[in-house]
């Protein structure tokens, strides 16, 4: 399971707004296939994403893949807030532009992590950190 870091106010102010901090490592990968969706965090009905960007902290390594990438949306749309993200590269950083989303219904942000060959669950170190700002429209 994603560990999840809810930002401190002094944080949020000085780094654009990110309001959480989720770190996906080779633990959280367990599918058997080539392809995983990461549960990030919960976005309740009213809550709004306004952008997402992720940063690869330890590159994912892994016997046979030559590429691993992760991408950011939600059930359904895997890629709404942020595009492929190479996690097998050295010190990927990879910025949406402000997608600005808000959902009437609550939902999941999820990671969907995907590589070019055998299982996503013989990968053997990595993690990456997705920075999220969301809000909730409903307690604001």
């Amino acid at each position: 399971m994603a560990t999840v870091y809810k930002l401190p106010a002094d944080i949020i102010a000085s780094q654009g707004g990110f309001t959480h901090k989720v770190t996906v490592s080779s633990g959280d990968l367990t599918a058997t296939t080539t392809a995983q969706a990461v549960t990030l965090l919960s976005i309740p009905a009213g809550g709004r994403v306004a952008s997402v960007a992720a940063r690869v902290k330890t590159p994912f390594a892994h016997a046979t893949a030559t590429t691993i990438t992760a991408t950011v949306g939600v059930t359904g749309t895997a890629a709404a807030h942020l595009g492929s993200v190479n996690c097998i590269t050295t010190a990927s950083v990879a910025l949406a532009a402000a997608t600005n989303v808000a959902y009437t219904a609550a939902t999941n942000l999820i990671a969907t992590m995907t590589l070019d060959a055998s299982a996503l669950n013989a990968t053997s170190a990595g993690s990456v950190d997705f920075y999220v700002q969301l809000s909730d429209l409903d307690n604001i």
